[in-house]
Formats: structure tokens, C-alpha cells, sequence
């Protein structure tokens, strides 16, 4: 390997790289090297081991609270004729416990984030063993022959040996916006660098540095301590979190007070003061949420959609409005050469010269032709191309210069309102509109003969040889993706380079353009003032001949009227948009590296129900969180209430302190995360939005979890009252409010299940809640029934009408939660 700032001929460079510029490397040769090189990745932040995740969980302020509370306990108990020690040492295990399943959380946490950037891998083109193939880019070698076109991320350090109006954007590195040109001169190839964008044109590069030895490498290596940032709705829970937390101490600091009035050991009370703070308040919220989020990750994934930045998950539930390309996302993408205006053969021949059979337009041409019995590469044989000036999403045309036997002939082939600027008048201009209202893509070809070759190819008039129309059809299932956004609340709008005539054409079959709504133009829009647009834009479906610039300013037009958009972009130039767009939707299929890597998502097929589909989990996701905190909070305000009321009522808390621990062990963690695993419900996407600022307690959630915590607080507390009266005392009570209260919150994970009666859907569906059910009950019945775990936890021996009591109170949530779903119904 050798540096970007040694100078070396292009000769040199590969001779030193040991390589070959039109074979590449072997498939042999590259392993090894790979071997000795290492992979083409950057260093990542240190990962915290198993072991750092556990001690970490100890860093908590509730935790800490909790051992300084055992630590006085085990001194009061010191101090004691009868050395009890029983209780601290309980607390210990159960605060080592409780670590051990929040590290394992994180680590889950930890893990999801590793499969979500391992979905989202970079790909180049290289040469090996003489042929062209797609490779990750972490497999990419010193010396490897790598293949760019205008879109790709360049995937390491080294030099051009091939340019065709080659430039890339190096603002990554320098700061310098401007593209710079890149030379394939032998004398001195200009240096390519990892990370750049190529923004024009294509080439060839030979790489000489990888991974950490790029000039990325050792930045990275500056900023390696780097740790991922939170997402907006975990720094959301976090607040919440911190507001629950401080009202969850200021009743706990009234509960110690209580307790001291009413007479009870002062060691005792703090105990419990302090074993109802660390139970009410929800701590572990954070890490179910990333493996909530993980988890609609996945399931996108399997709907063809890779996310690479978690917030966007969150922001689906709140999109109002889905502007989508036309070209393979409402269409399949599957071009095909219809229909002709001018002498066939000429135009396919001039068509073909001016072709690289780069995309599917120009694939279908190159298929037209091989019917007409022309060949391209026997026709550029002949005509060898002499320059070009490559197609662009701005520019919407390609010109390229081949020489013929004694002169030199200029192709322009584009849009045909492109192309029609450059020509001398010619009738065939009228067939363009019959074309265009069959919903073809219709494109132009013409050209001029000169003697000498031209500085400026596209100066001189043009005689127009004839039109193409291309028909794409439209994909089966577009129709109904529209239909489900409009159900959703979603606005879906098309934009797209087409002429005017074919993208109507096709906005009415999919059914984005309706009564009512109208197509707006490039040109018409470029006459608009921002305000205007703004005001225009409820009765705008459709943006025909727009380019990427156009995308910019109808994204900030909709999000200036307060709309959550998504948009959709393949090509490097769409980049900024989708950067503006609150979720950028980069096209897999044909987009370039740069669009993916400015997107939120990339929709691995390109397909619009994509969109929907993804739209739909993203709703899910935000309504599973909102199940977790509204099971999790209504449970704590339950336990809070029986240990307040008790107090209040019967000087005497009817639990241990290491019984409220246990109970937040065991019903904090496995239901709140089987939780995540709920399905989209049968009417997600006929709901509207989210709204992007809307409460996570809206709806009147607060209200529903503050009536059900004071219902299992309440029936905890009857439990407490009956075994003390009519089943055997105190220790009975206690044992049977310590069951209540833990079981009742597990029965009622099961209303999280749907926001319908439970009465009209299965409430088993969620196996995941099943299994955490079951594994719960018997953890929180097994240390009642257990002689050994009976006597650690101070439990009663219960009778069988004592055990029946306890599974009616604990089943009376279903009962309370049913009933207050019929009147909310009907109110």
C-alpha cells in the first residue's frame, strides 16, 4: 500500500499494487489478501462486556439507594441482641437479580443495533478474475479493481485509472462543496477517497489503502469512544421516567413519614419506603424500548424494508403524506419498447449508440433492437463513441460524439419536451402527446453530422429522427396500497420526471390523482412563490416533470404545513430530499449508494405497498411501546396505592421488602417485552396518524392507567382485608395480598393485547405473552407453594378457599378493564 500524496504514475501504482487493470484480482488472491489486510471497516466504539453491562446496572440511582438501604439494615442488624441478617442478604440477591436482567436487556438491546447495521451494508462493483461482480464493500482488498458510476460511495482510498466525466463530492473530508473533477491521466491519476460521493460522470479506481488506513480510518481512529445516541422517543421516556420517578420518591418519602407516625420501626419503614420507590418506578423502560424498536426492525426486514436509523421507526406511526417516484415504485419497472414514431431501424441504431444499457429504458431499447437484428456492440464498433455527456436527473438527456467513417455524428436521446429545445421543426413532434396519453414514456433521439469535432456538442441544431414510447406496467398490488393509504389518513402523492400526459395516466389508475386534485409541472412550480405552493399543495396528487431540486422544495412545502412526510429517491441528486423528509425511503433496486446512505429506510424492492407496509409497522411499534408503559405504570401505581393505603388505614405494611422487589422482578421485565411482539391490529391502517407531538398518554391513557392502578391496588388490599378477617391472620392477609397484587398484574397484561373487548379477538394470539405468562405465574406462585421459598419470603401456608379468592381478585382486572372498554366505547 502506499500513500495518496506519493506521486506515482498510473503504471507505477499498479505495479505496486500488484494487479491488473483489466482483470482485476483473483478470487485466490483476494482472500488472501483479506486475510492479511484485514476487513474494509472502520473501528467501532468499544463494546461493554457481559460483565460491564452487570456492574453498570449497580450505577443507577435507585439501585444505589436500595444497597444503602441494606447496608442500614444490616447495621441495624448488627447492632440487634438477635442477629438477623436475613433481610439485607434477601435485598442483595434480589438487587443481583434484578442487574442480571437489565444487563441482559442491554445486551439484547446491544445486539439488535449490530443486526440493524449488518442489514445495511455497503456494496461496490469490482473486477475479479476478469469479471464484474457485486461484493460487499468490507470485502474490498488493496488492489482490487472497483467499478464507479454516478451514485456510489466510494468504499476505499486510491486512485483513477479510468474517468468519464468522473467527479466526486469530498465535503466529508474537506469541507469543500464544490464536486472535484477526477483525472485519468497516466502521468498522475487523481486520488479517490473513502467515503466520498461520486456526484457525475463514471470510471475505474484501483484501491491502495483499506479500513482503518484510509484517510477515514484515521479520523475514525480520533473518534472511537463514540457511543450511539438515544433515539427522540427514548429521551422521551427518559423525561417521563425522571417525572415518575420524582413523584414515585415524594410518595415514598410520604410513606416513611406515614409509617413513623403510625408507630413502625423506623429501620422497617425506611426499608419498604425505599423498596416502593425502586418497584414504582419503571427504570428498565429504556432498554424494552430499543428491543421493541429491534424487533419492528426485523419485522420490516422481512417486508423489504431495512431501516438504518432507529427514530424513523418511531416517526412512521405519524406520517401524513407519502410522496413516491413513479418508475418502479408504482410501476414494475419492467420496460418494454412499444410503439415508434420515424424510420424504425434509424432511430434504434441511433438510440443504441447513445445507450449503456444502464437502465431499464435503455434496456428495453437495446431489446428492440436485437429484434430488429441490431447490435450494439457491433454498432459501436463501427462508431466508436468519442465523448458523452452523461444523463442526469437535471438535465434529462444524454448526448455522446462517435466517429463515423469520415465524420463525426452527435446523438442526443431524452425526454422528448427535452430534446424538442435542441431540433429544427419537424412533424413528428405531434405524435408526442397521442403517445404520452397512452401513459408511455416517450423519449426523443436526435442528431447532426459534422466534419471536425465539436467543443460543444450540444450548440448546434438538431434534426429529430424519431420517438420512443416505453410502456411500464403498473404493479398489481399499487391500487390497493393507495386505497389503504387514503384509509390510513396518508395523503400519497406522485412525483416524477415523466411528461405531464403519462404521469396523469398513470396517477389515474393507481388512483392518486382523483376528482378534485390536479398535476402540477416543473415549469409551473418554478413560477410559484414558497407561500403559494404551500397554500396549493391539499389540491396538488401529482408533480410531473419535476427535478430533484423541485422534490426539495415540496418536501419543506408539506412540512411547513406541519405534515409528516416520506419520500422516496433513488439517485444522488435526491439526496438532499430525502435528508429534508422526516423519513427518507432510498430505493434498493437500481438506487445508488449515496441515496441509501442519506435515507432513513431502504425499500429493498421499490414497491409503493412497501410504503404501506412499513407505514403499518411503524404504527404498531409506537402502539406496542405505548402497551408497555400503559401495563408497566398502571402495575406500579397499583403497588404504590396497597402500601399507602395500608398504611394509612392499618398502621402496618401488608408487605416485606423483599416481597415488592420480587414482585417488580417479576412482573417488569418478561410481559412488558412479550408486549413488543403484538401484531399490527386489523385496523392500524384505518386509523390517522399520530400526531408528531401527541402525548404518549393521550387518548385519555392517563386516565384508563390511573383507574386500573387504583383497581389492582384496591383489590391487592381486599385480598390483604380478607385474609386477615376470614382465612387465618395477619400472615395469611399478607401472603394473600403479596399473590393479588403480583398475579393481578400479570392477568392484566393480557388488556394490552388489543384496545377491542378481548371478547372479539383471541386473546392467545401472542405466544410470546403466553410463555411470559406462564413462566411468571409460576415464579410468583412457586415461592408461596415451595417450603424452602415460603420461609425466605415470609409467606403463609394458603388453604384451597384462600387460593381461590386470590385467582378471582387476580382475574378481576379483565372483568374492570372489559367493562370500562364497553362505556369509553360508547361515550
Amino acid at each position: 500500500m502506499f500513500d495518496l500524496s506519493d506521486q506515482m504514475t498510473r503504471a507505477e501504482a499498479l505495479a505496486k499494487m500488484q494487479t491488473n487493470e483489466k482483470s482485476g484480482l483473483s478470487r485466490a488472491e483476494a482472500v488472501r489478501r483479506r486475510a492479511r489486510h484485514g476487513k474494509n471497516v472502520l473501528i467501532k466504539a468499544k463494546k461493554k462486556s457481559l460483565a460491564g453491562l452487570f456492574f453498570s446496572q449497580f450505577a443507577d440511582f435507585m439501585v444505589l439507594t436500595l444497597l444503602i438501604a441494606a447496608a442500614v439494615s444490616f447495621f441495624l442488624a448488627f447492632f440487634q441482641e438477635e442477629k438477623d441478617y436475613f433481610e439485607p442478604v434477601m435485598i442483595l440477591v434480589i438487587v443481583v437479580l434484578n442487574a442480571a436482567v437489565g444487563a441482559a436487556q442491554e445486551r439484547r438491546a446491544e445486539q439488535a443495533l449490530e443486526m440493524l447495521e449488518k442489514l445495511q451494508l455497503p456494496h461496490a462493483h469490482a473486477l475479479r478474475g476478469g469479471k464484474e461482480v457485486r461484493i460487499l464493500s468490507e470485502d474490498i482488498v488493496p488492489g482490487d479493481i472497483i467499478l464507479l458510476s454516478t451514485g456510489d460511495i466510494i468504499p476505499a482510498d486510491g486512485v483513477t485509472l479510468e474517468s468519464l466525466s468522473l467527479a466526486a463530492d469530498e465535503s466529508s473530508l474537506t469541507g469543500e462543496s464544490n464536486p472535484i473533477p477526477k483525472s485519468e491521466a497516466a502521468q498522475a491519476p487523481s486520488p479517490l477517497y473513502a467515503g466520498s460521493a461520486v456526484v457525475a460522470g463514471r470510471g475505474k479506481m484501483l484501491v491502495t489503502s483499506t479500513g482503518m488506513k484510509t484517510e477515514m480510518g484515521r479520523i475514525a481512529a480520533m473518534l472511537a469512544e463514540n457511543t450511539a445516541p438515544e433515539t427522540p422517543l427514548q429521551k422521551r421516556l427518559a423525561h417521563v421516567s425522571v417525572v415518575l420517578g420524582t413523584g414515585a420518591l415524594t410518595v415514598c418519602l410520604a410513606v416513611f413519614l406515614l409509617g413513623l407516625l403510625r408507630g413502625m420501626p423506623p429501620g422497617e419503614i425506611f426499608l419498604t419506603s425505599v423498596s416502593l420507590a425502586v418497584a414504582a418506578i419503571p427504570e428498565g423502560l429504556p432498554a424494552v424500548v430499543t428491543v421493541m424498536l429491534s424487533l419492528g426492525v426485523r419485522r420490516m426486514a422481512e417486508r423489504h424494508t431495512i431501516v438504518r436509523r432507529l427514530p424513523a421507526v418511531e416517526t412512521l406511526g405519524s406520517t401524513t403524506v407519502i410522496c413516491t417516484d413513479k418508475t418502479g415504485t408504482l410501476t414494475q419497472n419492467v420496460m418494454t419498447a412499444v410503439a415508434f414514431a420515424g424510420d424504425k431501424r434509424s432511430l434504434l441504431t441511433a438510440a443504441l449508440l447513445a445507450s449503456n444499457g444502464s437502465d431499464p429504458t435503455e434496456k428495453a431499447i437495446l431489446a428492440a433492437g436485437k429484434s430488429c437484428g441490431l447490435d450494439r456492440e457491433q454498432l459501436t464498433a463501427a462508431s466508436p463513441r468519442v465523448s458523452e455527456l452523461p444523463f442526469s436527473s437535471e438535465r434529462k438527456r444524454m448526448t455522446v460524439v462517435v466517429r463515423a467513417a469520415s465524420h463525426y455524428r452527435v446523438i442526443m436521446k431524452g425526454g422528448a419536451d427535452v430534446v424538442f429545445g435542441f431540433i429544427s421543426p419537424s412533424p413528428l413532434t405531434s405524435e408526442l402527446p397521442r403517445m404520452a396519453k397512452k401513459g408511455l414514456r416517450v423519449l426523443a433521439v436526435a442528431a447532426y453530422e459534422t466534419d471536425t469535432l465539436p467543443p460543444s456538442p450540444e450548440a448546434h441544431p438538431f434534426t429529430l429522427i424519431g420517438l420512443i414510447g416505453c410502456r411500464d406496467p403498473i404493479r398489481p398490488e399499487a391500487e390497493k396500497a393507495v386505497l389503504t393509504c387514503r384509509q390510513a389518513g396518508i395523503l400519497p402523492v406522485m412525483i416524477t420526471g415523466d411528461h405531464r400526459a403519462t404521469a396523469e395516466t398513470v396517477a389515474r389508475e393507481t388512483g392518486i390523482l382523483t376528482d378534485g386534485r390536479t398535476v402540477l409541472t416543473g415549469a409551473e412550480l418554478d413560477h410559484m412563490s414558497d407561500e403559494a405552493l404551500a397554500a396549493k399543495l391539499p389540491a396538488v396528487a401529482v408533480f410531473a416533470r419535476t427535478t430533484p431540486a423541485h422534490k426539495l422544495r415540496i418536501v419543506r412545502a408539506f412540512r411547513s404545513r406541519g405534515d409528516v412526510v416520506a419520500m422516496t429517491g433513488d439517485g444522488v441528486n435526491d439526496a438532499p430530499a430525502l435528508k429534508a423528509a422526516d423519513i427518507g425511503l432510498a430505493m434498493g433496486e437500481g438506487g445508488t449508494e449515496v441515496a441509501a446512505a442519506a435515507g432513513d429506510m431502504i425499500l429493498t424492492d421499490s414497491d409503493f405497498s412497501t410504503i404501506v407496509a412499513a407505514v403499518e409497522e411503524g404504527r404498531a411499534v409506537y402502539r406496542n411501546i405505548r402497551r408497555a408503559l400503559h401495563f408497566l405504570l398502571s402495575s406500579n401505581i397499583g403497588e404504590i396505592l396497597t402500601i399507602f393505603v395500608s398504611l394509612a388505614m392499618f398502621s402496618a405494611s401488608p408487605l416485606t421488602p423483599i416481597q415488592l422487589l420480587w414482585i417488580n422482578l417479576v412482573t417488569d421485565s418478561l410481559p412488558a417485552l412479550a408486549l413488543g411482539r403484538e401484531a399490527p391490529e386489523p385496523d392500524a391502517m384505518r386509523r390517522p396518524p399520530v400526531k408528531p407531538h401527541e402525548s404518549l398518554f393521550a387518548e385519555g391513557l392517563a386516565f384508563q392507567i390511573g383507574c386500573e392502578g387504583v383497581v389492582i391496588g384496591l383489590l391487592s388490599l381486599a385480598a390483604y382485608m380478607l385474609g386477615c378477617l376470614s382465612f387465618g391472620g395477619e400472615g395469611v392477609g399478607s401472603t394473600m395480598c403479596f399473590l393479588t397484587l403480583g398475579l393481578s398484574q400479570l392477568v392484566h397484561a393480557f388488556n394490552m393485547h388489543t384496545s377491542r373487548s378481548l371478547l372479539r379477538v383471541n386473546p392467545f394470539s401472542n405466544r410470546y405473552l403466553n410463555g411470559a405468562f406462564l413462566l411468571s405465574v409460576l415464579l410468583q406462585t412457586g415461592v408461596v407453594l415451595l417450603p424452602f421459598s415460603r420461609a425466605l419470603f415470609s409467606a403463609a401456608v394458603l388453604s384451597p378457599g384462600a387460593w381461590g379468592v386470590v385467582a378471582a381478585l387476580s382475574f378481576f382486572p379483565i372483568i374492570f378493564t372489559e367493562i370500562y372498554k364497553r362505556l369509553m366505547s360508547h361515550s
